[in-house]
Formats: C-alpha cells, structure tokens, sequence
C-alpha cells in the first residue's frame, strides 16, 4: 500500500487525487493532508473522509473551528508554514503530493524530497498564449 500525503489538500487538484485514492483504498493510504484553511469545513469533511495521521493548516486562524469540528481520534494538527514542511517532512508517507499553487509549494516539496520521499507535482498550469 502506498501512503500518501496530498498538499493543497482543498483545492481542484488535490481534492481530485483524494477521489481517486478513496477509489482504490487497497492501494492508496491517506497519511497526511495540508491545507490553505479557508474553507474550514472542507477541511473537515476531507478528514472525515480520509482520516489522515496529520493535517497542517497554513491559516493559523482556521486551526480552532477545524480542531473543534473534527471527530476523535483527531489528526495531529500542524500550524502555518513551519507545519506544512513538518507535514511533509515527518509524516510516514511514500509520496508527497504537491498540489500548491505557486512558490508557496516549494519550501514544503524541498523537505519532502530531502526527507528521501517521492514527489508528486501536479498543476493545473494556464493554456499557452496564442
């Protein structure tokens, strides 16, 4: 089984890697989840859904309603930037999936990458100019 850790957890991309491991649950296992925190109970419902070891929320203000909304046992939750590296860095996971957008996803993939994980980039990207 692959353990899998998806950053960017709430946006298109991440959330469409999270239906397809919740396809194949014999060979995907959600071990991490990161997220900006502006859709708290999105957050929620996808730790309901997939309940990861860990969640890191980089809106340190999402991090009570979240807290309080999730059920026991809880996720090991981890705050603002310095979490999402301790996610991707520390979390048991064979992959880190990088779905930040921009510059905001490169310090957390550098410490996955240096912690001896795979990485997974995936981006949207914008159509070519014409």
């Amino acid at each position: 089984m692959k353990r899998v850790t998806v950053l960017g957890a709430t946006g298109s991309v991440g959330r469409r890697a999270l239906e397809l491991c919740a396809q194949f649950t014999d060979v995907f296992r959600i071990e991490g989840l990161a997220a900006r925190g502006s859709s708290p109970d999105l957050v929620v419902e996808l730790c309901r859904i997939h309940r990861p070891k860990a969640l890191a929320l980089i809106d340190e203000r999402a991090i009570d309603r979240v807290s309080r909304a999730l059920p026991h046992p809880r996720p090991e939750i981890l705050a603002g930037p310095r979490g999402l590296d301790t996610l991707a860095r520390e979390v048991d996971a064979d992959v880190v999936l990088s779905a930040i957008v921009g510059g905001a996803g490169l310090l957390p993939t550098m410490a996955a990458l240096e912690s001896g994980k795979a990485v997974a980039i995936a981006n949207k990207g914008a159509a070519p100019p014409r």
